[in-house]
Order: structure tokens, then sequence, then C-alpha cells
């Protein structure tokens, strides 16, 4: 995790932070606050946490900035002080232009308002008169396509509709910066898609956009640069892809070197997000290799690779039938693909107790939308029948990044030769 985080400045930059840094005193007690407000000489009833620390960050015109980072580490507090609505603890915040900020769902509106007038609203805060915003009500309206919820009180309204009235009002009221913390993730595919293309719009008008979201595929191929953010504070900004790969190796892999990932070992056997089964046989080792035969944790839909797994035998009857098989998840944990020895008609019996069995799946990587994806290996016993016992399972041993250079339209894409051909005979 090495890069430079100071960005060298550039005229055209319309938010710039230096030495930005927020702090947040906690008291232990409601007692404390009134004892700190008496206290002299310096001491202090409470203790500080730095939610964040040092940020020099810059954001040019018509440029999209990703932010990326685990839960609390500190994004949405950046946003908040670039949006006015927080003031720093150090360094300063220099903003030029319009902001207008997506920073909650309803954010901004009164709850018993209509969803109209909570437009007018926001159009007003931002010095808007009401027949400058009586003209795009129209394209506001139209964005957010909640028909005659419109006019009725925002209570009443889903966290869907909420998106799509907050990022019709916002995206719609000319920004200079267009300020998004994960709204989107309630929309439907419909709407993001809809954002999506409203995004691009922005950035050809000059529109810089500062986006905050989990999901790797949209940071990749809507930012121009991904900042993450660690602990409060700046560890890499750069070229998309590369910050978003390192940033989910060491979400998934809590910093291993790389020459170490996919062999997360506790007691000599391979441990996952949950370990599972009676372990009379265990996983002791898997790796996912790369086309070169290395190991890897990023890969290219449509190259080969193989997954390698050990399994040592702790205490079963020698010669009793193994069942070892794989599962490719995606990030929401749905299973797309996988496999196993008994759908390839290789018999695996187990070896004396203390003795290891090696399998090596060799395999060419589906076309898998850009994106995270987990393997997860399971071990069973193959009794009388098609009665198994399970034996070893570790969901999400090995993580990857899967990229692809195709237009994926949904989980998997679709390689395919389409050609034109002349009509059938007979047809008109």
């Amino acid at each position: 995790m090495s890069s430079e985080p100071v960005l060298p400045q550039h005229p055209g930059a319309v938010v710039r932070t230096t030495g930005l840094g927020k702090c947040y005193h906690v008291y232990k007690r409601p007692q404390d606050r009134l004892r700190q407000f008496f206290a002299r000489g310096g001491r202090r009833h409470y203790t500080e946490f730095w939610a964040l620390r040092d940020i020099d960050l810059e954001v040019r015109r018509g440029e999209t900035l990703g932010i990326v980072g685990r839960n609390g580490a500190g994004k949405s507090t950046l946003l908040e002080l670039i949006a006015g609505t927080l003031k720093p603890t150090t360094g300063s915040v220099d903003v030029r232009g319009r902001v207008t900020a997506l920073l909650e769902l309803g954010s901004g509106f009164h709850q018993d308002f209509t969803g109209r007038e909570n437009v007018y609203v926001a159009g007003a805060l931002l010095g808007l008169e009401r027949d400058e915003m009586n003209r795009r009500m129209a394209a506001i309206e139209r964005f957010a396509d909640i028909g005659e919820f419109l006019d009725r009180a925002v209570k009443t309204y889903s966290k869907g509709m909420f998106a799509r009235l907050s990022f019709a009002v916002y995206a719609n009221l000319d920004p200079d910066i267009f300020i998004v913390d994960e709204a989107l993730a309630v929309g439907d595919a419909k709407f993001r898609h809809k954002c999506m293309y409203r995004f691009k719009q922005m950035q050809e008008q000059g529109v810089a956009v500062i986006y905050v979201s989990h999901d790797a595929a949209s940071m990749k191929h809507l930012c121009d640069r991904v900042a993450w953010i660690h602990q409060g504070r700046l560890q890499q900004v750069g070229e998309p892809t590369h910050i978003v790969d390192d940033y989910l190796a060491h979400l998934f892999h809590d910093q291993q070197p790389k020459a170490q990932r996919g062999v997360v070992t506790v007691d000599g056997a391979v441990r996952g997000d949950d370990d599972m089964g009676s372990r009379a046989a265990v996983f002791t080792r898997c790796e996912l290799l790369g086309a070169d035969g290395r190991p890897t944790d990023h890969l290219t839909g449509g190259e080969p690779c193989s997954v390698r797994l050990e399994v040592r035998n702790d205490r079963l009857e020698p010669g009793r039938r193994l069942v070892v098989g794989i599962s490719i998840s995606n990030v929401h944990g749905l299973a797309i693909t996988g496999t196993n020895n008994l759908a390839n008609d290789v018999v695996v019996l187990a070896p004396e107790p203390g003795a290891m069995v090696t399998l090596c799946y060799r395999f060419t990587l589906p076309v898998l939308a850009t994106g995270s994806y987990a393997i997860s290996p399971m071990l069973l016993e193959l009794r009388d029948g098609d009665d198994m016992s399970l034996l070893h399972s570790t969901p999400n041993a090995i993580a990857f990044t899967a990229t692809t250079a195709m237009q994926v339209f949904s989980m998997l894409g679709l390689p395919c030769e389409v050609r034109i051909e002349p009509p059938a005979q007979g047809s008109t």
C-alpha cells in the first residue's frame, strides 16, 4: 500500500483540501461535558477521535473522483466537509462553484411537504427563484418518474422514491460540484443506468463529480481517478482499476503480502469467513493460480486459470471416497458457477491419516462482470448411495477481482459471433 496521495495543484481545480482534519470529542458520561466547560489548565474530560487527518486532495473541473474505504473510514465526513455541512478541525477546504450534495436519502426534505414543495425548497436554498424552478420542474419530474407521488408528502415515500427525487433535484440544478454518497444503492437497475448516463452528461458539461460507493465495477467504469481512505487518512489516489484492486485485496486479505494471498491457515487448516463440518479431513491449502501458474488475486474473463486444493486426512478411514468441490460467488453471495471431482468423473480417496492429497482444477474463467468475487471450497465424504457428510467447508477462502474488456449486461458476458444474413426464402 504505497502511493503518492498528494496531487499536484492544477489550475482547473474546483475543490482543494489542504491538511484537512476533523476531530470529535468523545465523552464517557454526560456530566463530563459540563466538567469540561468549567475545566481550567488544559485539563481534558474527553478523548479525541480523529475521523479524518491530513487530507490533501484535489478535484478538477469535469472530473469524476471516486472514494472507497471501509465503513467508518471517514468518507462521509470528507464529503460533509466539502459540502460545508461540517467545519474542519484542521486544514482548509477551497471550493469554487455551486455544490449540490446527495449525502443521505431525503436529506434537506421536510417530511410533511410534498415532493414538489420540497423541490422548490431545495432550489430556494441554492438561491434559485421560483420562476427558475418552474422552468426546471418538467425535467426534474421526468427524471424522478414517480408519477402522482410527486404531489404527496415525502413521508409516504419508499427509499427508492427518495433516491429518485433526491437525485433528480440535485442533478438538475446546474451544479459545478455534484457529491453523491451511496444514495444510488437503493435504486432499481433502470434508475441506476439513468443516473450513470446523467453522470456522463455532467462530465461533458464540466461538472466535477465526487462519488462514494462500494460498487467496484461502477468505480472503475465511471471514475477518472479513485481515492482510497483508510482509518481517516488518504491511503492512495490514482488510476481507478489499480486503486480499487488494491483496496479490495486489502479488504479481503487484511494486508497479507501478495505471495500469501489465498493461503490463510489457522491451526494448519484453511479458514474463510466461517468453518463448518466435522473436520475429520480439512483443507490445508487453497490457491488461485493465473495462466502463468503463479498465485494471483486478479483475473480477466476468458483467460485460463486454476484452483489448487490440498486436503489432509486427520481421522478418516483410508480409502473413503471424497467429494472436493469449489463454487464461485459474487460480492452479494450469489453462487455463479462451480464444480467437483464427481462431476468430472475423477475418484478421490482418503489417504492414510496425516497424509495429503492435492487436486488442481484447470478451467477458463467465465466472462464475469468487473468486480470482486470469492471461491469457496467444500469437502465431503461420499457414503452409501448419494448420502454425504460434510467434512470441511470454508466460505470465501479465496477472494479475487475479475475484469473484462467486453460490455457485460448482467453477471456473465456472452462472447458470440454476430452476423447479418440474407432474408430466408419466402420471407417479406
